[in-house]
């Protein structure tokens, strides 16, 4: 290998490469463009455009709107409908200010489209006040017709127009819905001591009506189909059904939340101005506060509220409170109480009598009375009631105690021995004849109230008793035979 030197370009002349001819540069070509010639764009059409969700809600609100108020007036004059006693007038009101509610909203969600926008707002408003002309349930019937020719009376004097107080009495007060209950009891307003009454409620609150409805519903036992309707712009007229044949005790109701200004016989209405200041609930700190001079005065206007949600717990308020205050007021408000009180409050009431109540008042026989009615309908009684006629002495309530007992002889064994020897002989029937368990019970009852006569029927037990039944009735022999 010999190693050369390294020759670049343009170091050596070489005379012979000038024997190759050599081509000459030429100018750069000038390149040449056919011009384009673009026409201007069309603008895209309106419909591509996407649409503005706010305006299909308000192209929806529109026509939900028209929607709804067409069903409005054409179902709602029925009995208790919205438009129950609105008259004609009003309904081409509500009619017209839907059409242009809704004219309106279609025309701003259809800025494009307009004039098909308001096509369809005059079809809904066609629609809308033709209605009121068909559909008039519900509306003041009041009619006159004239059939025949008038004699000419030109030369008469002129009479004047006899008032019918009584015609316009319905007429303000809407009073078809009392009429047709009435109806339903034949010609004499009555059946097997039963009718209808109209209250005609004056400025009563809407936010006050369910609790009148509850408290006149549930007063006078009236059956469901008793109903509130709205007589704008501030009355109700509520009719009951299935009530007692007696006005005046129904007055006497409504005057816990007003006052009755008038008893109208012939119509069997009453007239009520309601009072809606009574509906209000006095402070909860001052209502809970024991402290707080005016605690006494508020619990017992609670205890008067036609809300039995307030009247409860006003009771059991007052049965944690020593009684200064009231007492006689507060005692008989809870006897009448017991005639509304479903079980637990009933319970309640006795916790509360067994702070208040005094000897002779009274309580004794009314909380007998439900414990009774509770046994009879639930086979079982609340605790306290029981508790409150031992507390009592009432040796009326020995027989449903003695029932309980045998039922559940864990439970009740302490409140039953409390009443002492008048329990001796029920107490021995059950020795003889009940379970094992109920002897032991019997036997232990009868170490507390026993006497010389329950001892041959221990003694008879004794002998064939085993293990713990055996000391038991020991025990109970042993308890007698130590206190004779």
């Amino acid at each position: 290998m010999v190693r050369q030197r390294k020759i670049y370009p343009g170091e050596r002349q070489n005379a012979s490469l000038d024997r190759f001819s050599r081509v000459p540069k030429k100018s750069a070509v000038t390149p040449t463009f056919q011009p384009v010639y673009y026409e201007s764009e069309a603008p895209p059409p309106i419909s591509v455009e996407p649409t503005s969700p706010f305006r299909i809600i308000l192209g929806g609100a529109g026509v939900l709107l028209a929607v709804i108020v067409i069903l409005i007036l054409m179902f709602g004059g029925g009995a208790g409908g919205l438009l129950d006693g609105a008259s004609q007038s009003k309904r081409l009101i509500l009619a017209s200010f839907t059409a242009v509610l809704t004219l309106v909203l279609l025309v701003v969600a259809n800025p494009h489209g307009r004039l098909k926008a308001i096509m369809v707002g005059l079809a809904f408003a066609a629609g809308l006040l033709t209605l009121p002309f068909f559909f008039k349930e519900g509306t003041s019937k009041v009619t006159t017709a004239i059939d025949g020719d008038m004699p000419d009376l030109s030369g008469a004097p002129a009479l004047e127009p006899m008032e019918d107080p009584l015609k316009t009495l319905k007429e303000e007060m809407h009073y078809e819905p009392v009429e047709e209950a009435l109806a339903a009891y034949g010609p004499t307003l009555s059946a097997q001591g039963k009718t209808a009454v109209g209250i005609w409620l004056r400025d009563l609150r809407d936010f006050n009506k369910l609790q009148v409805v509850e408290y006149l519903t549930r007063s006078t036992n009236a059956s469901e189909a008793s109903w509130l309707y709205p007589r704008p712009p501030d009355d109700f007229l509520m009719v009951l059904i299935d009530i007692d044949d007696d006005m005046e005790k129904v007055a006497q109701l409504c005057g816990r939340f007003g006052k009755v200004t008038r008893m109208i016989e012939e119509l069997r209405v009453i007239e009520v101005k309601v009072a809606n200041e009574s509906f209000i609930q006095g402070s909860l700190d001052a209502l809970s506060d024991l402290e707080n001079p005016s605690f006494y005065e508020l619990n017992r206007r609670e205890l008067e509220s036609i809300d039995l949600r307030r009247v409860e717990e006003a009771v059991r308020r007052l049965a944690t409170a020593e009684p200064k205050l009231y007492r006689k007021d507060v005692v008989r408000r809870m006897q009448e109480l017991y005639d509304l009180a479903d079980t637990e409050m009933k319970s309640d009431l006795a916790k509360a009598l067994g702070v208040w109540s005094e000897p002779g008042d009274g309580s004794v026989d009314v909380v007998r009375e439900a414990a009774a009615g509770l046994m009879a309908e639930e086979k079982t009684v609340p605790r306290p009631i029981i508790e409150f006629l031992v507390k009592q002495k009432d040796e009326q309530v020995i027989p449903i105690l003695d029932q309980l007992w045998a039922g559940d002889p864990g439970a009740w064994e302490n409140l039953y021995g409390e009443m002492g020897s008048p329990i001796e002989d029920l107490v021995l029937g059950h020795f003889n004849t009940g379970s094992p368990t109920i002897k032991i019970s019997a036997a232990t009852l009868l170490t507390k109230v026993g006497t010389a006569k329950s001892l041959p029927a221990l003694r008879k037990a004794q002998e064939s008793a085993k293990s713990e039944t055996a000391v038991v009735v020991g025990r109970a022999i042993d308890a007698i035979e130590g206190r004779r």
